[in-house]
């Protein structure tokens, strides 16, 4: 994926919070993803949980959301050459769509974007 090595760690299908009062809308579950992401550029990129797409079965695609659910958290921030990161992206799917495909794009990237076929 050009500036990055993009890697899916560990699936959570539904993820339970850590916190009592961030659960899920009636209808919805959370699912969450530890994902890994390296720098393979000469320079500083950009990381952020929103450059995740998760793609249901009903051929929605939802953004990652801002709650935390599982910790750590993937925040947003630059990865200096060749450094790495790690950490948690949620989204909020409906109950009854599984969860089909997860992606990756960062903002200015060229080529296709990312993509993790879910267990």
């Amino acid at each position: 994926m050009g500036d990055y090595t993009v890697t899916l760690l560990e699936a959570r299908d539904p993820a339970k919070s850590v916190y009592s009062l961030v659960q899920p809308t009636q209808g919805n579950r959370f699912v969450a993803y530890q994902m890994q992401i390296m720098n393979n550029a000469n320079r500083p990129v950009a990381y952020s949980y929103l450059h995740f797409r998760l793609l249901d079965a009903g051929g929605n695609e939802l953004r990652s959301t801002a709650s935390t659910t599982v910790e750590p958290a993937l925040q947003s921030g630059n990865l200096a050459p060749k450094e790495t990161v790690t950490g948690w992206v949620t989204f909020m799917p409906r109950q009854d769509l599984a969860a089909e495909m997860l992606f990756f794009q960062a903002p200015g990237m060229i080529g296709p974007r990312g993509q993790f076929a879910l267990p």
